[in-house]
């Protein structure tokens, strides 16, 4: 593999503005990631009102929600930085994330402010999701716009790292505190000092990028009277422009967010929620992985300015579908074998005629019909299910053992269940005796290969599709469209198909399908951008 030359090849003036713009931008991905690294804490500080399962439900989509608005930030930051400039957008943007994540630091819990805990949780999540929404397109736009002429791959690869070394980061300090206070104390409040930590890294960021000059094109172009005076209008007002948002947001984000969140993010969840390895561990395992392959996304990067952003994109969008469950079947017996073994040896079958498509199926309210009440607890305990459909009351039959969900037997029959699946050899958690880290680490290491793969390039392919005057609009709405929607919706869309189906893996089936549309859609319609002026009709 061609890799990127090293920062000291640069000008120092652009190992100056890299370095200011990835910092920025690791800290702002660094206060949007802590939310979901946190979500088990979060849940009994601000959901105390809900039972365990439901309050880690109502956290994870208070996590979504920050998602859901990425594109509305892209609407509205992208704007700006097309009308007043792209260093005064990120430092907006910058600023907004900083002080969102501080206040959550200091937001008292449940218990001193009821249900205006989560609703003031919910709404400083929804600052996170503008700030991010508005961050990328500025900084990716004004990184590429200082690259000169085939080494734009490698310059903006430096800013497409900062994504994973701001998930890394916060999973860092989440461990560092946890094991400096105890778990009783972080529990506590120990938590509130990774977000409290965001007001410094915020104060370094700004100075740092106070100091940074406005892209050279846009000033070029404003000087000339030719910015454009209405950026949404022009950048999506016509057919032809709303066709080349919608090749880029389907032909080479969607895919690529997919493939990005599964390989870090769903990844994570998948060890710990699924597989019941303990929080620590999994964050020391995936943190590892990420710190290992960071200088990928870099390489690749680079590596687009050789051969091109398509090919290595489509190259990791079809690698990552064509591997994935292998690759978490393996995990599986890496990470728990005894739960592997469960789930060959016994066989589960869940008989029922009223079941719901769950959505939460984690949790939820306790009532419920039997099969909901039932899937909870097998879904919680990872079971892989055969659903049969039924006349009576809901029944789960674990090898010769028969439980009933029948009416007036909503506390018994969970019991039961649990019982049924301990003598059965399904384990509550996963023994860190029996984990193959090695194994693990590995499997994770190529997880974000493809993940590298896809991102490494995705910053110089959205740039180069799109003019100056309205290139922060183009580039935000699809990539934080693909990457809020399609990647940020994973972990509990995930969820949701393995609830229905019974089987603990085929959540991955949304993945392996976005991706490869994705690869097929790129292959016949999307165009080569590498060797493209991006200064043309300026």
């Amino acid at each position: 593999m061609s890799a990127s030359p090293p920062p000291a090849g640069m000008p120092a003036e652009h190992r100056q503005l890299i370095a200011a713009c990835g910092l920025g931008t690791l800290f702002e991905w660094y206060d949007f990631y802590l939310y979901g690294a946190l979500a088990p804490v979060l849940a009994r500080q601000f959901f105390a009102a809900l039972d365990t399962g439901a309050a880690l439900v109502a956290t994870l989509l208070g996590f979504a929600v920050g998602f859901v608005v990425r594109p509305l930030g892209a609407l509205v930051f992208g704007r700006l930085g097309d009308l007043i400039g792209r260093k005064y957008t990120f430092l907006a943007t910058l600023l907004l994330m900083g002080g969102a994540t501080f206040l959550i630091g200091l937001l008292p819990g449940h218990e001193l402010l009821g249900a205006a805990a989560p609703a003031a949780l919910i709404g400083l999540r929804l600052l996170q999701g503008l700030a991010i929404g508005g961050e990328y397109g500025g900084v990716a736009t004004y990184v590429a716009e200082h690259a000169p002429h085939g080494r734009r791959g490698a310059y903006t690869g430096w800013i497409q790292g900062t994504a994973t070394v701001g998930l890394l980061l916060a999973l860092l300090v989440i461990v560092g505190t946890r094991a400096a206070l105890g778990e009783a104390q972080f529990s506590d409040w120990g938590w509130r000092i990774p977000f409290l930590l965001s007001v410094v890294l915020v104060a370094i960021s700004v100075w740092i990028r106070l100091r940074l000059k406005e892209s050279p094109a846009f000033r070029r172009i404003k000087q000339a009277g030719r910015s454009s005076r209405a950026p949404l209008t022009e950048a999506f007002g016509s057919w032809s422009k709303v066709k080349g948002v919608l090749l880029a947001l389907f032909g080479l984000v969607a895919g690529q967010a997919v493939v990005w969140y599964t390989g870090q993010y769903q990844a994570l969840f998948f060890l710990t929620l699924q597989l019941k390895v303990d929080e620590t561990t999994a964050s020391l395992l995936v943190a590892a992985a990420l710190a290992i392959c960071a200088p990928a996304f870099v390489a690749f990067g680079a590596l687009s300015d050789r051969v091109g952003r398509k090919p290595i994109i489509v190259a990791g969008c079809v690698a990552a579908a064509a591997s994935y469950f292998t690759l978490f079947e393996a995990l599986t017996r890496a990470a728990n074998p005894a739960l592997a073994q469960a789930q060959a040896a016994v066989p589960v079958t869940l008989s029922a005629g009223d079941c719901s498509v769950q959505w939460n199926p984690l949790g939820g309210e306790a009532g419920g019909s039997g099969c909901d009440a039932a899937r909870r607890v097998l879904v919680a305990r990872s079971v892989r299910y055969v659903q049969r459909a039924g006349d009576g009351p809901a029944q789960v039959a674990v090898g010769a053992r028969r439980v009933e969900f029948a009416a007036g037997a909503e506390e018994a029959a969970p019991r039961a269940l649990h019982e049924a699946l301990d003598a059965a050899g399904y384990p509550r958690e996963a023994d860190p005796a029996r984990i193959d880290r090695p194994k693990v680490l590995g499997i994770l290491v190529l997880l974000v290969l493809f993940a590298a793969m896809v991102y490494g390039p995705i910053a110089a392919a959205l740039v180069e599709m799109f003019p100056t005057r309205v290139r922060c609009s183009s580039v935000s709405l699809p990539y934080h469209v693909g990457n809020g929607w399609f990647g940020g919706l994973l972990p509990a869309a995930s969820i949701a198909i393995s609830a229905h189906t019974g089987q603990m893996l085929d959540g991955l089936w949304y993945p392996v399908a976005v991706a490869s549309i994705g690869a097929l859609i790129a292959l016949l319609f999307v165009p080569e951008t590498k060797d493209r002026d991006i200064y043309a009709g300026d």
